[in-house]
């Protein structure tokens, strides 16, 4: 059951990183992309292929919120049916959407919002790994010869 809680922790805080990268990544044009890279800042090239094709990387993050909220929302749910019956889904359920929500939503895309650049920044391998693990996940792994270590990744991919 303890597990249970530290899924539940990661899956917040992976929340609030993919929300920050949002937040960043929708206040972030091209041309600032552009402008960061003649700066030399780190991560600007990451950033710039993003901004590039914003829809395509956007998605990304977009599933991998799903993920987050619904998994971190279903596991709460069994913790608190676990401990408390039938209401106490209900009651434990509304006390952890409202928490979500300032923690994971409010404060992380305000973050985001405030501080775009050195957000998208940050967040940049991480959305570009997200693409590439949604790409790698839709191969057939169903396939007995499936092995992740053998698929090469575009030139793009972190290694």
């Amino acid at each position: 059951m303890n597990w249970l809680w530290a899924l539940i922790l990661f899956l917040v805080l992976f929340g609030s990183i993919l929300a920050i990268a949002e937040a960043s990544l929708t206040r972030m044009s091209r041309v600032r992309a552009l402008a960061l890279i003649e700066e030399k800042r780190r991560n600007a090239v990451t950033l710039e292929r993003i901004e590039s094709d914003p829809p395509r990387f956007l998605n990304a993050v977009y599933l991998a919120v799903m993920f987050a909220q619904n998994g971190s929302a279903i596991l709460v749910a069994i913790l608190a049916e676990r401990e408390f019956g039938g209401l106490g889904i209900t009651l434990v359920s509304v006390a952890f959407t409202l928490l979500y929500f300032v923690l994971v939503e409010a404060m992380s895309k305000t973050f985001g919002v405030l501080h775009s650049d050195r957000a998208a920044l940050l967040v940049a391998p991480l959305v570009l790994a997200a693409i590439v693990t949604a790409v790698v996940c839709s191969f057939d792994m169903n396939n007995p010869s499936f092995r992740f270590d053998r698929i090469p990744l575009p030139a793009c991919a972190p290694r």
